[in-house]
């Protein structure tokens, strides 16, 4: 048995994620101590859940009970009377009183807790307490995980008095319609799903294939072909990016190039990239390629492969200075209602006092254990709550409590509520409408956010704050990309993965769509508006909480601020301005992140 499989479960998990000098630690304590799960459990109580930053308490913890295990016991003043025959026994009273035996008074040190009628619940001061009452919890403290762009200077706290201006971009009408301000969704058909798919990869194909032959310019006798199509001569193709197997994943040897109707009768080739320095390509991307096709025209072998929109080479810059904050849902853990981080970030916010606060759901999350199992109860109380009640009752004048004095201040914080797939009363795909409508309850408290300014933003959601362009949703972008993404040659696979976002000019381009639930007749909405990149990108992802400039694009992943079983993290972006003679940035490299971590 190795070292790790020696350590208790539940530790054996939570190690895992650790790093290789934290597990080794963690190892030589468990070889000196030979802890068990219920050490760790108590620890967990006391100090919150075992981490990294932790061990040295953890280890202080456990010296401490080895030492009180070594202490001698001390015997009790009163020993228990022997009978003849050497066994230790207790008379009861009437039976000691008809033998002729008086038993000795029994003193113990400390004298017993009353007992209500019933003999299960202590009475405290002559009055029945509810039970022996839980150790406090331990507070949440907010504290400074890491720090990106450090060499940008953060703005002394109060500094930054100017409001920011707002302002909604794209087309509302894609998440509008007839019924309550939302549109009607589950009666798309499969044929307009594939129409809506293939106008985009229409719109694609005449500026993809000029982009191959701009490439090309040099090059005599070169044309855009058809798919499917054979010819002795090099043409250009221009299609969307298929996995030969219904359900195998998508590699070099199984790439399916198939086109729009209105150009090849949605046509598919096999597409062979052996001989193309560079390949990166995903399930549903939008690629244009020159080569040659075979006699029959069913395979295609290329030699240059474009995979997506080349981008403008515009510098955006920031006019002016700029505080975002960005948290993003769950807000309790797992298996808890208990919405006391939430409280903690906004607490912070009302400190820090940022220009821009976005909070990305789910605020009641469908994944919560006591979610899915129908109990809902809040913290202090005995019956469970229905889905519009912890609403109505207890997230919004939460959200009323902590946003008001943000609302209020000189200048007022933008509030940018967005919602999420796994909110449980939002029944809408993507794109999502605002939370407000999609939510369907009614609520005074929602109607006083909006009277207070606070914005429901749809996911996604695309936004200009100041002169910054910002795309926002709470689903995972990045993800759906990295899991079937090919690459040649390798490098920097997150890296790549958001550049073919910003060159497909779309958030969620995979195909079959991941996340699944979408409206095909609306998907337009997951496209930049006006084709332009946004300056700053931001949504949570699996990954840890970070930020990365790709193409003049900052990306920013806040992490979630619950984990399934241990507090998470949120940011803090700080954008400097670009002042004269300053060598030329974008506003990534102008931007400082701190990411911060509860616990």
């Amino acid at each position: 048995m190795t070292a790790m499989e020696a350590l208790p479960s539940d530790l054996r998990k939570i190690v895992t994620s650790f790093p290789a000098d934290a597990q080794k630690k963690v190892r030589d304590l468990h070889a000196k101590f030979n802890f068990d799960e219920n050490s760790l459990d108590c620890f967990n109580a006391n100090h919150g859940d075992l981490n990294p930053d932790l061990l040295p308490i953890f280890q202080s913890f456990l010296e401490k009970n080895a030492a009180k295990q070594e202490k001698p016991k001390v015997e009790t003043a009163t020993k228990r009377r022997r009978t003849s025959f050497g066994a230790t026994m207790s008379l009861p009273t009437a039976v000691g009183a008809a033998l002729g035996r008086r038993e000795p008074e029994v003193s113990t040190p400390y004298p017993k807790r009353l007992r209500d009628v019933n003999g299960d619940l202590p009475l405290k001061d002559g009055q029945a307490a509810r039970g022996t009452p839980d150790p406090l919890p331990k507070p949440l403290q907010v504290s400074l995980k890491s720090t990106l762009n450090e060499s940008t200077a953060k703005p002394p706290q109060g500094s930054l008095s100017t409001p920011v201006n707002f302002e909604m971009l794209g087309d509302p009408m894609l998440w509008t319609g007839h019924r309550k301000g939302t549109y009607a969704w589950m009666d798309e058909a499969i044929e307009d799903r594939t129409a809506a798919q293939d106008l985009q990869l229409a719109a694609f194909e005449g500026r993809m294939g000029q982009a191959m032959l701009d490439r090309h310019s040099g090059e005599e006798g070169i044309a855009v072909g058809t798919v499917g199509v054979p010819t002795q001569a090099e043409v250009v193709l221009c299609g969307r990016i298929l996995c030969e197997g219904l359900e195998g994943r998508l590699n070099e040897h199984s790439l399916l190039l198939e086109g729009s109707k209105a150009s090849s009768n949605s046509s598919r080739v096999q597409l062979v990239v052996s001989e193309c320095k560079q390949v990166a390509a995903f399930p549903g991307q939008i690629v244009s390629v020159l080569g040659r096709s075979n006699m029959s025209g069913n395979t295609f072998h290329a030699r240059d492969f474009i995979p997506g929109l080349p981008m403008a080479t515009v510098m955006p810059r920031a006019t002016s200075p700029m505080h975002i904050m960005v948290a993003a849902g769950p807000f309790c853990l797992r298996d808890t209602l208990d919405y006391t981080p939430l409280e903690q970030v906004l607490q912070h916010a009302n400190q820090e006092h940022p220009q821009v606060l976005v909070l990305f759901g789910p605020f009641l999350d469908a994944n919560n254990q006591r979610v899915a199992a129908g109990d809902t109860k809040l913290p202090g109380e005995d019956e469970p709550c229905t889905y519009e009640e912890v609403y109505t009752h207890h997230l919004l004048p939460l959200l009323l409590q902590g946003l008001t004095p943000l609302r209020r201040a000189k200048p007022p914080t933008e509030v940018l509520i967005v919602p999420s797939l796994d909110e449980v009363l939002s029944s809408h795909p993507m794109p999502q409408p605002p939370l407000d409508a999609a939510l369907g309850i009614k609520s005074q408290v929602l109607d006083t956010l909006r009277n207070l300014g606070v914005r429901f933003v749809p996911n996604p959601g695309h936004v200009r704050l100041g002169s910054i362009r910002l795309s926002l949703t709470s689903a995972d972008a990045l993800s759906p990309i990295l899991r079937e993404l090919v690459l040649r040659p390798e490098g920097k696979k997150i890296d790549e993965a958001l550049r073919l976002l910003l060159r497909q000019q779309n958030l969620f381009p995979v195909l079959p769509r991941d996340p699944p639930q979408v409206s095909e007749s609306r998907a337009t909405a997951f496209n930049f508006p006006e084709s332009q990149v946004p300056e700053i990108c931001i949504f949570p992802s699996a990954f840890n909480a970070t930020g990365n400039v790709v193409e003049d694009t900052l990306f920013v992943n806040p992490g979630t601020l619950c984990r399934p079983a241990a507090p998470g993290t949120f940011v803090e972006l700080f954008v400097a301005p670009q002042v004269s003679g300053m060598t030329s940035k974008c506003v990534g490299d102008c931007t400082r992140i701190e990411i911060k971590k509860l616990g």
